[in-house]
């Protein structure tokens, strides 16, 4: 979800709004252990860890 918010609000010109979005979702995949999702106030992982498609924030970081 993270992930769509970040390629919309990238395409629709707000780049501040993108930034948060992409270091928001870099620090909880990388605190969580890269796990399939996380608790979005203490990072705690949950799911499968590590999970291949959370390195999709690295994509993102790349972009900031």
């Amino acid at each position: 979800m993270s992930y769509l918010l970040w390629l919309a609000a990238c395409r629709a010109g707000e780049p501040s709004v993108a930034a948060s979005i992409g270091r928001s979702l870099c620090d909880g995949a990388t605190v969580s252990g890269w796990a399939e999702y996380w608790n979005p106030d203490t990072a705690t992982g949950h799911g499968a860890i590590p999970q291949s498609w959370a390195t999709v924030a690295l994509l993102v970081g790349e972009h900031d």
